[in-house]
């Protein structure tokens, strides 16, 4: 995964993250990591490097590498235990770590919030649930 995503990267001057859309390469990449987050993270630091050795561009007022990593989560090519997994490698052997964060932190908070309320929701609906058994059960009058 992480050598398709890096010749990819290479190949097309994707600005956009559509090079990530499923018909172009986003399939490819989807069934080469699956669900394996380590996989996963290590396309995520392919990206990384890419945009370091072009000095993090900016696309107009949004920066490369956050338009990339939205485009992986949008694709379902990288989830959250991807991008988790990206966070808490400590291979410092691709540069640009600290800017990459830097410059996705937004997206980062954003990813996370979202898994956040999905745990409340889930936790909300088994409650919801439960009271909901309370009110259908019968009452007894005497």
């Amino acid at each position: 995964g992480a050598a398709l995503v890096a010749e990819v990267l290479r190949r097309t001057s994707s600005e956009d993250g559509k090079c990530f859309a499923a018909s172009e390469y986003g399939a490819a990449l989807s069934c080469l990591c699956g669900s394996d987050a380590s996989k996963q993270g290590a396309l995520v630091a392919e990206v990384q490097r890419y945009c370091n050795d072009r000095k993090f561009p900016k696309v107009g007022d949004k920066k490369l590498i956050a338009i990339y990593f939205q485009a992986l989560f949008l694709n379902e090519i990288v989830d959250n235990d991807g991008f988790e997994n990206w966070l808490e490698s400590e291979d410092e052997s691709i540069p640009g770590k600290s800017t990459a964060l830097f410059q996705t932190t937004e997206f980062i908070t954003l990813i996370n919030e979202e898994i956040v309320e999905e745990e409340v929701v889930e936790e909300g609906d088994i409650e919801e649930e439960d009271e909901g058994d309370e009110i259908d059960a019968p009452m007894s009058t005497m």
